[in-house]
């Protein structure tokens, strides 16, 4: 019986060859929406290394929309606060060399992020020379890739209050007032909190100013002990009060007695003047 021309080919030439099956590792890293939900898991310092993987990882990471989304899915909590004690030390004398035949040159301001290290110029506000200033930061990575800067402008009874944007890159007039009594509240140590940068009063309510609105408005102070002017300075402690949204009141969160700090780390203390007491009385935060 005649044969075949296949029975006397090798089985190799008999079957097609085998398609090799897309890897898992294919299939994900070919999918931009896992990759994109990956690197959203990733901490900020390690998302910015990962850039340099490839094109296509860095035209996920770079988009401002990642960055404002990162942010919201790894949120940061405030773990600890930074006072300032020195008012109450026995400082060393120190001497400065101040230079009288040096021109004055106008001060230049830059805003750095360190995550990405990288920094931008601040163009010098509006009257710059002519008032005092105070220039504070507001940035919340959640909201929105783009900072603004608030400016605080005051001479004799006038106060006007400047704010820089990024996404503009120019000064804008918010607010001006007259005879505005200047030594009813602090700019100096303002705070940005909720869309908002916020000043305490020394004697009084505090002051608010809200960027979206571009108005200021009055905040409660911290509520003061019943017996504060007859308090014991020897109860050495920091009360810690936080305000509730919409800035109606506050509400004690901790309280910590500086005593027990101080011995349990006693360098905070040191070349400072031992007779001193480091925490006198109440210090509201």
């Amino acid at each position: 019986m005649a044969s075949s021309c296949s029975d006397h080919l090798p089985s190799s030439f008999m079957t097609l060859p085998k398609q090799n099956p897309l890897s898992s590792v294919d299939a994900v890293f070919g999918n931009d929406d896992l990759v994109t939900e990956i690197l959203l898991r990733v901490p900020a310092k390690a998302v910015l290394k990962l850039k340099l993987v490839s094109k296509n990882w860095l035209s996920i990471i770079s988009p401002a929309s990642f960055a404002v989304r990162h942010t919201r899915r790894n949120p940061h909590t405030v773990s600890a606060l930074l006072l300032r004690f020195s008012s109450f030390f026995k400082e060393q004398p120190t001497h400065k060399h101040v230079s009288l035949d040096a021109e004055r040159s106008k001060p230049t301001d830059y805003i750095f992020n360190p995550t990405t290290r990288q920094f931008a110029l601040l163009p010098l506000p509006p009257n710059e020379g002519k008032y005092f200033t105070r220039i504070h930061l507001v940035f919340d990575p959640s909201v929105s890739p783009h900072y603004r800067v608030v400016c605080i402008q005051f001479f004799n009874s006038e106060l006007k209050i400047y704010v820089y944007s990024s996404e503009t890159t120019d000064w804008k007039l918010s607010v001006k007032l007259d005879n505005f009594d200047l030594l009813s509240v602090n700019f100096t140590n303002g705070v940005s909190w909720n869309g908002a940068v916020h000043w305490m009063s020394p004697s009084g309510n505090g002051l608010s100013f809200l960027l979206d609105m571009e108005c200021l408005q009055t905040i409660p102070r911290p509520p003061l002990p019943e017996s504060w002017q007859d308090q014991d300075f020897s109860d050495q402690s920091i009360v810690v009060y936080s305000m509730e949204r919409g800035c109606s009141k506050w509400f004690a969160k901790y309280c910590l007695h500086m005593n027990a700090i101080v011995m349990a780390y006693p360098e905070i203390t040191e070349d400072k003047d031992p007779t001193a007491s480091p925490f006198s009385g109440k210090k509201w935060v």
